[in-house]
């Protein structure tokens, strides 16, 4: 009975024993080295939870941090290819716009060529030089623009103080005014512009036609048939004169022009002179004086006579008469 006590008695035991095991894991019945192991094991444990709760939660963040870091990418890499694609747009732009101001073709077409250098036609040459038997060479004289000209070096300068310029008045168009026989006359030639010394071009004015002299006749009319010769201005365009303001056409008789006596060898005549046609002209036949001379003073035929020379020749003078 008593055995049978010891030993329910030690069931037990070794069942509380059991039970204290499996409730307590960190209990060690081998005293410290036990539970040092167990505690090792148990921080490993521990730790291994642990790390893999911040793992788990590190993994996230990362991830959470990966996809921001890869947006930001992203976002880097769209602004970056933005801001490269801007610059090499203004790259290229400002490329372009250098070459153009710099007059150099964006063709890759080569800048004309200077002063002796070889070419083929006038293009290759800069300008004043033409391509003269595969060179270029100065176009000595020319003009390159208003009041300027191309010298031996192929340079466009200033043309001397007083050279003609610009467009030119035709003088042949306007009046110069009576010369010294009467006849109203057109100017000659042609007006240019003048280079003043700064290089500017001053426009010819009708005036400067006065000192080119006198050309055409403008209204052919004789110093005496002039009927007025105010009538004849100068600078005035030639086609608006009035010849009939200016001289006599309607036959008159002047100081100048009338009947005229032409003694000849064999006979004498009066010849009628008028003022006609823009001119003193004869008008209409001679008047003959017969056996009479004519009075070159009052050119009119003698009536009679004092002598042989009053007669026309094979006359006579005899009591106041020329007889044969």
């Amino acid at each position: 009975m008593v055995r049978r006590s010891a030993r329910l008695s030690l069931s037990a035991a070794l069942l509380a024993l059991c039970a204290c095991q499996l409730l307590n894991p960190k209990w060690d019945p081998y005293g410290d080295e036990s539970e040092a192991g167990s505690g090792d094991a148990t921080a490993e444990v521990s730790t291994g939870a642990s790390a893999s709760d911040s793992g788990s939660e590190s993994g996230s963040s990362a991830s959470s941090t990966t996809s921001t870091t890869s947006s930001g990418s992203d976002s880097a890499s769209t602004s970056a290819g933005t801001t490269t694609a801007e610059t090499t747009a203004a790259d290229t732009s400002s490329s372009t716009a250098g070459e153009t101001s710099t007059g150099t073709s964006t063709t890759g077409d080569p800048e004309c060529q200077p002063l002796d250098a070889q070419c083929v036609d006038k293009s290759d040459c800069c300008a004043c030089t033409s391509c003269v038997d595969g060179t270029c060479q100065a176009d000595i004289g020319l003009a390159c623009g208003e009041c300027r000209v191309c010298d031996g070096d192929g340079q466009c300068v200033l043309e001397a103080v007083d050279a003609p310029c610009g467009e030119a008045i035709d003088c042949a168009a306007l009046s110069c005014g009576p010369d010294g026989t009467g006849r109203c006359r057109a100017c000659a030639g042609q007006e240019h512009g003048r280079c003043d010394a700064g290089g500017a071009c001053v426009p010819a004015e009708p005036s400067g036609c006065l000192d080119n002299g006198e050309g055409e006749i403008a209204i052919s009319c004789t110093l005496s048939c002039v009927k007025d010769i105010q009538a004849c201005p100068q600078l005035v365009a030639v086609d608006s004169l009035v010849a009939n303001a200016y001289c006599l056409n309607d036959g008159s008789i002047t100081a100048g022009c009338h009947d005229q006596c032409a003694n000849e060898a064999l006979y004498s005549e009066i010849r009628q002179f008028r003022c006609w046609e823009g001119g003193c002209k004869t008008k209409g036949a001679a008047i003959d004086c017969d056996k009479y001379r004519c009075d070159l003073d009052t050119d009119v035929c003698f009536e009679s006579c004092t002598g042989n020379q009053q007669c026309t020749f094979a006359f006579t003078c005899m009591d106041n008469m020329c007889v044969p």
